[in-house]
């Protein structure tokens, strides 16, 4: 940028001295060269303070390495790289094998657990029946020992069938309670199965969602790029590491990196302009959307070291940058990795707007020179 300055009014002077036919002498040429010094300086200062421009730029898109949620070996990979995609397309699958038998392995739990509980309601039922029974026969011997009870105290019956009866009371007392007790051991059975059955259904839950995950679809509209996963190779459960990189079909971000020292004269709303390497000699309307307000060097996270003042190194702002027009860019090559160079116009000393304008567009159409 400091050289076309430098070269534009070298080429002025050319033109006033040699075209003009200025007088060439020390007065004149002292002139030329102070007025040259501090008009190039003044401009390299203000514009670089509120017209600042990024040399660090480039575009984004956002990526989601695709990991399996389950471990086993890949048997088809149905995807291909860079063809769209929609949202739950197959991207490949694992061995279902294992997970299979899982499955089937909690659906026999369950179906033994249910009829472990069919049984004990059944025993339950039986139980409750012979209750109900021996009940109704003690109460036919509690009458009948009553009556004969008031009919030995008149000796028309014998204290041998007083007797009887009594005894048989006894013993239907102690079959009642008998009952009882089975009917505690039977609930006490059902609830144990019933805790197991939901056991049972929870794990067969988890198997059923392994299963499921042996699967693995897309999980947007997109694409995968770059496909290197083959038959046979081994998935694994690694975070952030994984098997294939899925594209998201939005918009791609534009960010720029400026030096802190105009900041503060970048702020949304902001307008800016943007040049793309891929496309030579063309600028294209932005506005800024957003500035970060922290970047890696102002960063702290737990660890046990302490942070050393003198290896510091400077960190730079970033902008995130919006197209007015983005669909000037239809069919352009833009992928994402695309270099460019952003400039930020504050409304502070616009005049110096132009300058940095044809600076910017200039140093464009050097992009149609490089070395093939």
């Amino acid at each position: 940028m400091e050289t076309l300055i430098i070269l534009s009014y070298i080429a002025l002077c050319v033109i006033v001295f040699r075209v003009l036919k200025l007088p060439k002498n020390k007065w004149t040429i002292t002139t030329a060269t102070v007025i040259g010094a501090f008009l190039v300086g003044w401009i390299f200062l203000y514009m670089a303070m509120y017209q600042p421009v990024a040399r660090v730029a480039g575009v984004y898109s956002v990526t989601t390495p695709i990991t399996s949620e389950v471990s086993g070996e890949v048997t088809d990979v149905f995807v291909q790289g860079n063809v769209a995609l929609k949202k739950g397309t197959p991207l490949y699958q694992i061995d279902p094998t294992p997970f299979q038998a899982s499955v089937d392995r909690g659906k026999a739990e369950v179906t033994a657990t249910k009829a472990a509980i069919d049984e004990l309601l059944l025993s339950k039922q039986n139980i409750r029946e012979s209750i109900k029974k021996t009940q109704a026969q003690l109460v036919f011997n509690e009458k009948e020992l009553r009556r004969f009870i008031e009919l030995a105290k008149s000796d028309f019956a014998s204290q041998t069938k007083v007797d009887k009866f009594t005894d048989s009371i006894a013993e239907l007392k102690a079959v009642q309670a008998q009952n009882h007790i089975q009917l505690n051991v039977a609930d006490s059975k059902i609830a144990q199965q019933l805790a197991a059955k939901k056991v049972h259904l929870a794990e067969l839950d988890k198997a059923q969602f392994d299963l499921n995950k042996t699967l693995v679809v897309a999980p947007t509209d997109g694409y995968v790029t770059q496909v290197a996963l083959r038959p046979g190779m081994k998935s694994r459960v690694v975070p952030f590491q994984g098997n294939l990189t899925f594209v998201h079909d939005e918009s791609k971000t534009i960010v720029a990196a400026f030096k802190q020292n105009p900041a503060r004269y970048i702020k949304p709303g902001y307008e800016a302009e943007v040049t793309f390497k891929t496309i030579p000699g063309h600028a294209y309307r932005a506005k800024v959307v957003d500035v970060l307000d922290i970047f890696k060097q102002g960063a702290v996270t737990p660890s046990g070291n302490l942070n050393d003042p003198l290896q510091r190194v400077g960190g730079r702002v970033l902008v995130k940058v919006e197209l007015v027009q983005p669909e000037l860019l239809n069919g352009q090559p833009i992928p994402a990795g695309t270099d460019a160079h952003v400039a930020v116009y504050s409304p502070k000393w616009e005049m110096f707007s132009i300058v940095r304008k044809v600076i910017l567009r200039m140093q464009s159409w050097q992009n149609w020179v490089f070395e093939g």
